[in-house]
């Protein structure tokens, strides 16, 4: 978590070119279809939820006080 931010940092394995081309094709509403310059799709492995269901719950609880 960057604090300064108030954003998540991931680092992980990119997605490969098939991945990456299913996330561009997968339409969310509110959302452009496709993948901006700025953006990328990464795989984050299943057994790292608690790790971040921890941090999700650590801050809110910050911002609840």
């Amino acid at each position: 978590m960057n604090e300064e931010w108030q954003e998540f940092v991931f680092q992980e394995r990119k997605a490969g070119l098939d991945l990456e081309a299913q996330a561009a094709a997968f339409e969310v509403r509110g959302h452009a279809v496709g993948i901006s310059d700025d953006e990328g799709v990464f795989r984050i492995p299943a057994r790292l939820a608690p790790v971040i269901r921890e941090v999700c719950d650590a801050i809110g609880r910050a911002h609840c006080r």
